[in-house]
């Protein structure tokens, strides 16, 4: 059972900046059923954004381009070496997901703690 892995990038532009930055966001899927999404902790011209990617040849949409490559790949051969050494589609979901559901659990606590005091 042959798994597919795509992550694409897209603006979240109703969280627009005022200098007209926006935050870019990821969408890692995996099969048909899997997928998540993540900050990719970087901003963007709101101008500058067509298609998942920076526009322009300019030296800022070069490393715009050149950092959401470097996220893309760090993705893929993630999930793809996890999905090479289990053999199973189940543990590459449960792998992916895990750390994200960890996150959440993480700071939910730390707010409640936060907010006995």
């Amino acid at each position: 059972m042959k798994q597919e892995v795509k992550v694409s990038f897209y603006l979240k532009r109703n969280e627009t900046k005022k200098d007209g930055k926006s935050p870019v966001m990821a969408r890692l899927s995996i099969g048909k059923f899997s997928e998540t999404i993540f900050s990719a902790k970087m901003t963007v011209p709101a101008d500058l954004w067509a298609s998942g990617r920076a526009t322009g040849k300019s030296h800022t949409s070069n490393e715009i381009n050149r950092q959401l490559d470097e996220i893309r790949a760090s993705c893929s051969t993630t999930i793809y070496t996890i999905y090479k050494e289990t053999g199973s589609a189940k543990w590459t979901f449960v792998a992916s997901i895990l750390p994200l559901i960890l996150g959440f659990v993480v700071c939910f606590i730390t707010t409640q703690i936060w907010n006995l005091f």
